[in-house]
């Protein structure tokens, strides 16, 4: 046993000898930003977003294309027949039903469609909205890495500045309790010292877990994995110090600029090009074909053309007043919301 617990102890022993020790990643403020932009779910999530309605623009710019289509058919009666009676006494002439296959390309090309035009403006605009949303993902991300990174060193100062305080305190406390056993100072005295050191132990736990605290929602932001081990550098000095200067720099308000006015506006130019979604749904669409057909196995009597070509012109009538309705909703409800909520943003 003694043998076993002796080995044990020097494995474990070169283990940790062996093992390297985890990577630390050290951060600045524009280290921990540039992390952020990398890593940040809530950004990753916004540039899906943005492939996606790249690939909608795509689909939508599709369906205006040449679509070409093929099928291949088969067909055999099993031995039926034809009867037909040529004269009214006299016996049926039977015609064998021949087994046939064709193989038919067709193509077709939309020539007009006003929902198709409309529905590629919509694409379009929806595909801006979403790099739109995607750039103030990326500003309400870096905000909140640089609130996050200033919590980080406030608390990291306010911990250490109590655990100095601490120190000092516990030095005085000694001084005191000599000084009660010669008695120059009364217990009591020496008492109220135990209490307020006790008290300064309790705000250092305290700051220890809002540091803890800190660190964590500074880890979200930047899209690190719980066994990811980092440090911040600087200090909270530097930080209010580069904190004056951007606030000195920055510019005039310009509602103009601001991403939420910005992608309000969007929002509205998309609405308006629903409701013309619904008026172009009243225009009629017209469409072109070519069709070729190549016989297989051909049938006794074939009066089909190999090719053909035609055109097709659909002409909306009645829809039950459907379409009607669905403007209206649009036009009316929808506009003016967004009109009312920009008024009400500009107000602010």
């Amino acid at each position: 046993m003694k043998a076993k617990r002796l080995f044990l102890i020097l494995l474990l022993g070169f283990l940790t000898i062996t093992l390297p020790a985890r990577e630390v990643m050290k951060l600045d403020l524009e280290g921990a930003k540039s992390q952020a932009i990398k890593y940040n779910r809530t950004l990753k999530n916004a540039g899906i977003a943005i492939d996606k309605a790249e690939y909608q623009l795509k689909e939508a710019i599709s369906g205006g294309l040449p679509q070409v289509s093929s099928t291949l058919d088969y067909s055999n009666a099993l031995g039926a027949k034809l009867s037909i009676r040529f004269v009214e006494n006299a016996p049926p002439t039977e015609i064998p039903i021949r087994t046939t296959s064709n193989l038919n390309l067709q193509v077709g090309q939309l020539l007009f469609n006003g929902p198709y035009f409309v529905g590629i403006e919509l694409a379009k605009l929806g595909k801006t909205l979403m790099e739109k949303s995607y750039e103030k993902s990326e500003q309400d991300v870096l905000v909140q890495v640089t609130n996050g990174y200033n919590l980080v060193l406030m608390s990291r100062e306010l911990l250490g500045l109590l655990n100095k305080n601490l120190v000092n305190l516990q030095e005085v406390y000694q001084k005191t309790s000599a000084m009660v056993k010669v008695g120059f100072i009364e217990q009591t005295d020496l008492d109220q010292l135990g209490v307020q050191i006790n008290s300064l132990r309790n705000l250092v736990k305290s700051s220890e877990r809002q540091l803890e605290l800190a660190r964590n929602m500074l880890r979200l932001q930047l899209g690190l994995t719980i066994d990811q081990d980092f440090e911040v550098e600087g200090t909270l000095s530097e930080a209010l110090r580069v904190l004056n200067v951007t606030s000195s720099l920055a510019s005039r308000f310009d509602v103009n600029m601001n991403p939420d006015f910005q992608l309000l506006g969007l929002q509205e130019n998309l609405t308006a090009k629903q409701v013309k979604l619904q008026y172009a749904a009243f225009l009629p669409t017209l469409s072109g074909y070519y069709n070729r057909t190549e016989k297989i196995l051909k049938p006794d009597f074939d009066m089909s053309p190999k090719n053909m070509i035609g055109l097709n012109l659909r002409i909306p009538i009645f829809s039950g007043g459907q379409q009607t309705a669905k403007r209206i909703i649009q036009e009316n409800w929808f506009l003016n919301s967004l009109r009312c909520r920009k008024n009400r943003f500009s107000l602010t």
